[in-house]
Parts: C-alpha cells; sequence; structure tokens
C-alpha cells in the first residue's frame, strides 16, 4: 500500500486537489454521462432536437467533471487538458445543434436508432396495453 500513499500524495502535490474526490467525482460522472447518451437516442427516436441536445449538454459536462474539479480548484493541469476540458463540450455542442436543425441528417440517424431498436427482444420493449374489448380470441377467429 505504500506505492499508493505514494501515487495518493505526488497528485495531490502536482494538482493540488484530493485524488480521491476525483476518483469519485469520475465514477459518479458514468451516472449522467449515460444518462446524456440514453437522451440523446431518446431524442432521436421521438424525433426531437432538443432533447438530443440537451441529452449532448449533460452527456459533456458529465464527460468532464472530475477535470472541471481539478481546473477550478487546483493547478498545474497540463495546457492540452485545460483546452480540451473547455472546447471539446463546446465544440460538441455546436454540431450537435448545428447537424440537428438539418432534416437530412436526423432523418439519416433515425433511421440508424429505428435499426438498433428493431434488434431489441420484444419482451424488453415497452408493452402496448390493449382495451379488453379489442382482445381476439382463439374461438373468434374460427
Amino acid at each position: 500500500m505504500d506505492w499508493f500513499a505514494d501515487l495518493y500524495n505526488k497528485a495531490q502535490d502536482q494538482y493540488g486537489v484530493n485524488p480521491l474526490i476525483f476518483i469519485g467525482l469520475f465514477l459518479f460522472s458514468y451516472i449522467p454521462f449515460y444518462i446524456g447518451v440514453f437522451q440523446i437516442l431518446r431524442g432521436l427516436k421521438r424525433h426531437d432536437v432538443l432533447l438530443v441536445v440537451r441529452g449532448t449538454v449533460v452527456n459533456r459536462l458529465a464527460w468532464g467533471l472530475p477535470y472541471y474539479y481539478v481546473l477550478f480548484f487546483g493547478h498545474d493541469l497540463p495546457w492540452a487538458i485545460t483546452a480540451l476540458v473547455i472546447i471539446w463540450p463546446l465544440l460538441t455542442l455546436v454540431w450537435a445543434y448545428k447537424n440537428h436543425s438539418d432534416p437530412k441528417y436526423v432523418e439519416k440517424w433515425q433511421r440508424r436508432v429505428d435499426g438498433w431498436y428493431d434488434r431489441i427482444p420484444k419482451k424488453w420493449r415497452k408493452v402496448e396495453v390493449v382495451r379488453p374489448d379489442k382482445i381476439i380470441t382463439d374461438q373468434e377467429e374460427k
């Protein structure tokens, strides 16, 4: 365990932040990251551009969450990481808004999402409730 304490102290001295908080934020960020992915897919399925852009925002902010901690509360973060953490979410938002305003692009992605949806086993899909008066029994078919 000396190697862990050595690594912990080295990271704390170099960046000026608690590495356990960084790791905690990194692990926590998986939840909103995948929530954003599911919002993007749901927005494509529902033809909702706003939901796609909102999912992109959530996804990109979750991606950068642990790095924002070091950026705002620490020091000596390499300039390339700083630039990536700032520029990547902005470029992604511009790309998402620009492309999802184009009907041809949205239609292409909707076809892809529909194809993915068709591969989901039917028992996992949302069950459609049928009114009792619409049920056809075996006896009525004969």
